[in-house]
């Protein structure tokens, strides 16, 4: 269902890094991004968000590309219309989670946003968490294994063992601060959340105990 009331529509605002005040400027865009709400990604400057938007050719929703201090353009996205999608990117590369009915189709891109490869794997669960860790391998939530998995843009899944790969009902939030550092905000079966970190791409995933 639509993320906001109908005939409200998402919008995107900036502002520049500083210690002052900040002010938030809305970012002109070439086309409305829709009730969908859209996914966004910085590669080094580079801005690129998912958006359903206007109904376009195929099917297929919108990326919206902007190089650093230009406008963005429209591109052909990857995600088909109104599902929307999930972004995470490396240093070389953007990948997007595509829900597509029972199942979430991973696609690609290694020119910041600008055209999407299939990788032939599709994960087992319309959620939307993945964490890239380069242009080869990522991290997602595996439903049928109750758990993490590696891909690759190869299209292999690998089930991650130990701690983090059991008794996992969902996942909010996995993202890598670099290739071997990464963080997992997961939703365990018994109801509880936890905060999970891996220092060794993604092989091991720790929970964190958090004290006051």
């Amino acid at each position: 269902p639509p993320s906001v009331a109908p005939g409200e529509r998402y919008a995107i605002y900036s502002t520049p890094y500083g210690k002052g005040a900040q002010h938030w400027t809305r970012v002109m865009l070439p086309i409305e991004l829709g009730d969908t709400q859209p996914s966004i990604a910085d590669q080094d400057g580079t801005v690129t968000v998912l958006a359903s938007g206007p109904v376009s050719a195929g099917n297929h929703g919108h990326a919206l590309v902007a190089l650093p201090g230009k406008e963005f353009g429209d591109h052909r996205g990857p995600c088909s219309q109104d599902l929307g999608g999930n972004l995470s990117n490396s240093k070389a590369a953007i990948w997007a989670s595509c829900p597509a009915g029972h199942d979430s189709a991973l696609w690609i891109s290694t020119d910041r946003g600008m055209t999407w490869h299939p990788t032939g794997t599709t994960i087992p669960d319309p959620g939307r968490a993945i964490g890239a860790i380069d242009d080869q391998n990522a991290i997602v939530y595996d439903a049928d294994k109750a758990g993490l998995s590696q891909v690759t843009g190869a299209g292999s899944m690998t089930e991650i063992a130990g701690p983090a790969g059991t008794d996992i009902a969902g996942a909010n939030f996995i993202g890598f601060t670099n290739p071997s550092s990464g963080f997992a905000v997961v939703q365990m079966r018994n109801g509880t959340s936890e905060l999970l970190r891996t220092t060794d791409a993604g092989q091991h995933w720790p929970a964190i105990t958090l004290t006051q």
